[in-house]
């Protein structure tokens, strides 16, 4: 990923929200900032931050660049206590879960447990 003046900009404009990392390089530390303002990073916890860092071989760079294609190529999901919407990237919608009061769309209250369609 070429380095990224925006990035670097916004985060020169206002105090970080993390420590000092004196190991990290300049672009390293502004694609580390800016991963920190997306929503799938924030979603993670700290451990598995850390694990998708060394599966893109150890660059913060490399993980906004993953984050980045995921939130323009990939699917979405939306959960609520006991189900769940998937919003694939073709655009078709499914949902399973719990399904009480017909909250997954489908026509009727039968909970479940593999995703459906939802025409």
């Amino acid at each position: 990923m070429p380095f990224c003046p925006q990035a670097t900009c916004t985060f020169f404009s206002k105090p970080a929200n993390f420590a000092p990392n004196f190991a990290l390089s300049l672009p390293e530390l502004a694609a580390f900032d800016t991963c920190q303002k997306r929503t799938m990073f924030k979603l993670m916890k700290q451990e598995d931050q850390e694990c998708l860092k060394q599966r893109c071989g150890g660059s913060w760079k490399h993980v906004l660049k993953y984050i980045l294609v995921r939130e323009k190529n990939g699917s979405r999901v939306i959960a609520g206590p006991g189900h769940s919407i998937v919003i694939t990237s073709n655009g078709d919608v499914y949902s399973f879960g719990a399904n009480c009061s017909g909250q997954l769309g489908l026509g009727d209250s039968e909970d479940r447990f593999r995703p459906c369609i939802i025409r």
